[in-house]
Formats: structure tokens, C-alpha cells, sequence
């Protein structure tokens, strides 16, 4: 890619531009390509135009790279947020209760204080913390990339199609990057649908608005 400006702060013009990685199926693929949509969107709004991130453009790379291989698309996502939030400082602790410092038990999230809770402290609470699935608190501890076909021994892997786990996990990161962010991604809306509509994994996607208000506290 080459850019040229008159000027440092003057805006580049594009002159040249090789495709490195085609990623066909984030157009063939629709649900694919409404989390690649998420992604972009979601580094637009949340980092700073001029603010290098390169562990997080190896992430981001890395995510469409498991999207574009058929890894499912809800578990790259949700792997992806939990990065990005922890790529800009945000980054939740998963390893022991915010309450009482336990390691066990841990089966709830604060998104106030942006770490797991256990069941003793969080019961009582149960109505303004988010549930967690015993796969999302194993994901959340290391966010380990999902296992590509091409994926070889020594990759830091954890199995596709998790279910559950992942949508547990998407929910979090969704909410936590709705609480830092300036403005609700659209993209988001599209990708829900496609979740609700299997019949439209292959069709075409079109953004559209998002109602992004959540009634989760904590």
C-alpha cells in the first residue's frame, strides 16, 4: 500500500494498494462478513486515528484470516472483542472474584467492576450482573484464537463452535466495548440478525439501524 500527502496533517490519498489475502468467503459467507463488518467498524470507533496498534492489527489480521478459513463467526468475534478491549486498556480479569479474591465458583461478571465474580458474593446481585457459562470463564482467562484448518501444533487454539460459550463471551465484550465507546456500531445489528436467521448465511449483507441499549447493570 502507498500513500502520499502534501502535508503530515493533510489527508493521504491512496496511490497503490496490493491484495495480500482475497478473503472470498467474507463475501460468499454472509454471516462471515457481517462479523468482518463488526470488527472494522468496531476499530474505527474505538481507536484513535494516528494511534499505532500493531498487536492489534496482527489480531485483526488474524481474526478475518479464521473467518475467511470457516471458523465459526460468533467465536472469532467474541475472541476478537476481548482483545480489542484489552489492546486499548480495557482489559477484564477473569482469574478470581472481585468480592472476596475467590478462584472457584466464579459465575458472574461485573461489568462496573470489569471482573468475575463467585456465586457467594454474586448472588445476591444476580439481577445487575451478567451469568457466566463455565466455557466463557476458561476463554476469557487466555483468549485463545479458534482452531483453523490450517491451524498447526504449537498455535495458540481453542476448539470452534463453542455455542454457549461463545455467545456468553460475545455478550460481555459487546457490552464492555458499548461502555467505552463514543457511539453504538451499527454493524452489530445486521450480525444479530444473521444469528436469529440461518436461512441467510449465504446472502448478501446490508447494514442497517441497531437499537443499542441494554438493560444489563453491575
Amino acid at each position: 500500500m502507498f500513500l502520499s500527502a502534501r502535508r503530515a496533517e493533510a489527508l493521504a490519498t491512496l496511490q497503490q494498494a496490493e491484495i495480500d489475502a482475497a478473503r472470498h468467503r467474507l463475501w460468499r459467507d454472509a454471516r462471515a462478513g457481517a462479523a468482518a463488518q463488526v470488527m472494522l467498524e468496531q476499530v474505527w470507533r474505538q481507536v484513535g486515528e494516528g494511534d499505532p496498534h500493531p498487536r492489534l492489527f496482527d489480531d485483526l489480521d488474524m481474526a478475518l484470516a479464521r473467518l475467511d478459513a470457516g471458523v465459526d463467526p460468533l467465536t472469532v468475534l467474541a475472541i476478537w472483542q476481548g482483545r480489542l478491549l484489552r489492546a486499548l486498556g480495557f482489559g477484564w480479569r477473569a482469574d478470581r472474584c472481585v468480592g472476596c479474591g475467590a478462584e472457584a465458583s466464579l459465575a458472574f461478571f461485573s461489568l462496573k467492576r470489569n471482573q468475575t465474580v463467585c456465586q457467594s458474593c454474586g448472588a445476591p446481585y444476580a439481577d445487575r450482573l451478567l451469568q457466566l457459562d463455565p466455557g466463557a470463564q476458561l476463554l476469557m482467562r487466555n483468549l485463545p484464537w479458534p482452531l483453523a484448518p490450517e491451524a498447526h501444533a504449537g498455535d495458540d487454539v481453542a476448539p470452534s463452535g463453542i455455542g454457549l460459550a461463545a455467545q456468553n463471551l460475545y455478550d460481555v465484550g459487546a457490552l464492555l466495548l458499548q461502555r467505552h465507546g463514543r457511539r453504538p456500531t451499527r454493524a452489530r445489528g445486521l450480525f444479530h440478525d444473521l444469528l436469529t436467521a440461518p436461512q441467510a448465511a449465504h446472502g448478501r449483507a446490508v447494514l442497517g439501524p441497531v437499537d443499542e441499549e441494554s438493560s444489563h447493570g453491575g
